[in-house]
């Protein structure tokens, strides 16, 4: 079903595997969007930085699809803006439909003299693989495959215990940012909860390619019993939740759009997307949304 496939980093044996464990001014675990920024700021500060992942690729499928300007403003400092801007899809201009009628039309981005687009929808793996490349170019040392299992914070410093394909091996850090995501591994094993409110809609994100003549602009539209919204939205690719009774918010594009889909309690199969003639799937995921904080935290230096 996917079109895009994404790259696999190379694993390489660490040489600390044979050697004592070495003190890292910092270790980012996680390589998302979150550690990967955390470590390009760092490492253009001149702070070595090291970024553990126990996969060997970006993310699959996307789960953040859309950038604000202030967002590509700090890209443009961490130097991959202009990347970002110009592989995504910009746009400024949204309109409500309630049926085949618009409702509400917004410009965020009414006058003209700005570097960047009041927003740029990409996939969260191109964004990813963006994030990577500028990490290697400033010199992070990623390592892909490297699994922390073990964190034990002293006075001083945080041991690192991390296994690899080859065995295991330790790390010391002065600082440790755990950014490995909703089930962190550092947070659990560091007794650091989190509190928040988890919402009981799902969402289906489908990054959908097709031709169409729509502007570069975002659409939402909403009806009442699903099929027959389905009916009146010229750029619904997601014929498949026909019936479900759910509504559809599609990104409106030139050359394709990202719509975001609240689902029923029934999901239905993306091979008749393809079946409708009118785009085909590129990536399918389903999603909650969650809003949450580390109660507390823990400083080791």
């Amino acid at each position: 079903m996917a079109s895009h496939v994404n790259p696999v980093y190379e694993y390489r044996r660490p040489a600390d595997l044979d050697a004592p464990a070495v003190r890292h001014p910092v270790i980012v675990i996680g390589a998302g969007p979150v550690g990967l920024v955390a470590a390009i700021d760092l490492a253009q500060r001149g702070v070595p930085v090291v970024v553990l992942d126990e996969d060997c690729t970006v993310n699959v499928g996307s789960r953040a699809i859309c950038y604000a300007k202030r967002t590509l403003e700090i890209l443009d400092r961490l130097g991959c803006g202009e990347r970002v801007a110009q592989k995504g899809v910009q746009w400024h201009v949204g309109r409500v439909y309630f049926r085949d009628a618009q409702a509400y039309q917004f410009d965020l981005l009414p006058e003209a003299g700005h570097r960047r687009p009041a927003f740029v929808n990409l996939q969260q793996y191109h964004f990813e693989e963006a994030l990577v490349d500028r990490a290697r170019e400033t010199g992070v040392d990623l390592r892909w495959c490297h699994e922390v299992v073990g964190v034990l914070p002293r006075d001083d410093a945080v041991d690192v215990e991390i296994r690899t394909p080859d065995g295991t091996y330790r790390l010391e850090a002065q600082w440790l940012i755990a950014a490995d995501g909703a089930r962190s591994t550092v947070r659990r094993l560091m007794g650091l909860d989190t509190e928040g409110k988890v919402f009981r809609d799902r969402f289906l994100i489908a990054d959908i390619r097709m031709r169409s003549d729509f502007p570069a602009e975002r659409r939402f539209w909403f009806a009442f019993g699903g099929s027959a919204m389905l009916g009146h939205c010229a750029i619904c690719a997601a014929r498949y939740l026909a019936g479900n009774g759910v509504s559809i918010h599609p990104h409106a594009k030139g050359s394709g759009t990202h719509p975001t889909v609240p689902l029923g309690r029934r999901g239905r199969s993306a091979g008749r997307t393809a079946a409708a003639g009118l785009a085909r799937p590129h990536m399918i995921g389903r999603r909650r949304v969650s809003v949450r904080s580390a109660s507390h935290g823990r400083a080791c230096r």
